[in-house]
């Protein structure tokens, strides 16, 4: 398969968010690896093993793979990757506005403020440094 990976829309009945195809990006010869994310707001506190057979069973819906890996790890990383709330935009702009109307000596950006994608982190540390080169 040629493609980086795939994200699991909330409407469809699968408890992961995605699954990415490592070896896409990083060939490891005759491997294959992937890497599957749970979390967001359809984590469920679990244990690893519990994880490891969520995770099998989304691979088993979605690509047809019922191999038992060679090779596994769990990882389990808390507050990884922002969750913004419904108005999270308006608040940040509001933020912006105070900034700017009382000139105040800060740029606020990064993934919990202007997009979760390394992408939108680039992009805004970008013109967050045009900002500050132009004041």
């Amino acid at each position: 398969m040629d493609a980086f990976g795939f994200l699991v829309p909330s409407s469809q009945d699968l408890p992961v968010l995605g699954v990415v195809f490592d070896t896409c990006s990083f060939p490891q010869g005759d491997k294959t690896i992937l890497t599957v994310m749970y979390g967001g707001h359809r984590y469920q506190p679990t244990t690893p093993i519990e994880l490891e057979e969520i995770c099998k069973f989304s691979l088993s819906k979605t690509l047809g793979i019922n191999e038992e890996p060679h090779r596994k790890s769990v990882q389990i990383l808390k507050d990884c990757i922002p969750q913004y709330t419904v108005g999270h935009n308006g608040r940040v702009n509001a933020i912006d506005e105070i900034i700017s109307k009382e000139s105040l000596p800060i740029i606020v950006t990064g993934a919990s403020y202007k997009g979760v994608s390394v992408n939108d982190c680039v992009l805004n540390g970008i013109r967050s440094a045009e900002n500050l080169l132009a004041r």
